[in-house]
């Protein structure tokens, strides 16, 4: 690559001929059958969405700051009465299709990929916003876990909540509204069964509370 940006990760390189992308840092060590039924859930019947893990499932948490809307990010464990709920998912280990690849280059706003060069951080966040203004839904999230090395990124840095929150708003301007949505629903890994089908992804604009 001619620069060094974060939004190199979703460049559409020639050298790829899949149809199904998936990204994965070298610090989890994600378990093959995990990462399997994450394609084949893929594969099945969400080959326009996000598929991510319930371990790297965060959220935008809005509040009303001196009368306007805001969003906050948030790396908490959030749950209702119902249960866990997700509107992103970090990139490792997320399936999607090439398509989105091109769509990131070459389709957003130039100012969204600006942002995260002079921030050095949040091309997931424009991922995850890019997918869900696609698709009008949240992320497909397969509820596993992995093990984190102790490697330094990005998330460490003790304005990494504050830069984030930053983006998300920046972002629900650029795209004239926040296009996340809420994921309700975790899929189960279950390999002697078939992967679940799309009625069986719940997901809702409002932040659940109950």
């Amino acid at each position: 690559m001619k620069n060094n940006s974060l939004n190199n990760r979703f460049y559409p390189h020639n050298e790829i001929r899949t149809d199904c992308i998936i990204n994965m840092d070298d610090d989890w060590d994600m378990p093959y059958s995990h990462m399997a039924f994450a394609i084949d859930t893929w594969r099945g019947h969400f080959f326009k969405n996000l598929v991510g893990y319930s371990h790297l499932g965060r959220n935008h948490v809005p509040i009303y700051m001196n009368g306007t809307l805001q969003y906050v990010y948030s790396a908490k464990l959030l749950r209702s009465k119902k249960g866990a709920f997700y509107s992103m998912v970090l990139p490792s280990g997320f399936v999607y299709h090439r398509r989105y690849l091109y769509q990131y280059t070459y389709k957003l706003p130039q100012i969204a990929r600006d942002l995260v060069d002079s921030l050095k951080n949040c091309d997931d966040i424009l991922f995850n916003c890019l997918i869900a203004n696609a698709t009008k839904q949240g992320p497909v999230v397969i509820d596993t876990f992995a093990k984190a090395h102790n490697f330094g990124g990005l998330w460490k840095r003790s304005t990494h909540i504050k830069t984030r929150t930053l983006c998300l708003n920046k972002f629900a301007e650029i795209f004239g509204g926040m296009p996340l949505k809420y994921t309700t629903s975790v899929f189960k890994i279950n390999r002697n069964q078939t992967v679940p089908g799309r009625n069986k992804h719940n997901f809702q604009a409002r932040m659940p509370t109950k």
